[in-house]
């Protein structure tokens, strides 16, 4: 069974019921693939590491960060979690700072943010990560 077809649920883990919200899971996925990551990477990348600064690049990336948030604040809106994507889109929220994004403006993102974060295996494996691989503010792997 491929990793779309979980969910966090009662569990830690529980299976998808419907073809519905398998649908949901598959498009989180594609969201993440083709929204978060690329948009916050690139936000970050030119904020923080581009050899000049590009004031186009800076702002259309910062820009297409916060309409990638401002995206999942409505999902959220509407559950408390998004399955698998959870994962996925914990790292670049958990490095947000690299992409200059704030969540005081965001409370459904920020609650589900410590949600996730508050998890057992996600906070053991934050930990470890901090310890071996922070340098400054940005991590390093």
């Amino acid at each position: 069974m491929p990793l779309s077809r979980f969910t966090l649920g009662r569990g830690p883990f529980g299976y998808l019921q419907s073809a519905a919200s398998t649908g949901s899971v598959s498009e989180q996925s594609f969201f993440h693939a083709s929204g978060i990551g690329s948009a916050f990477g690139q936000s970050g990348y030119f904020q923080n590491q581009a050899p000049e600064r590009v004031p186009l690049a800076l702002t259309r990336f910062a820009a297409e960060a916060e309409r990638t948030v401002a995206v999942l604040y409505e999902i959220l809106a509407q559950s408390v979690f998004m399955a698998i994507a959870d994962i996925a889109h914990f790292g670049w929220f958990w490095r947000r700072d690299f992409a200059g994004i704030d969540l005081s403006q965001r409370p459904n993102v920020a609650r589900w943010y410590a949600i996730v974060s508050a998890g057992h295996a996600v906070a053991r494996a934050s930990s470890r990560v901090n310890a071996r691989y922070c340098v400054g503010k940005f991590y390093y792997i």
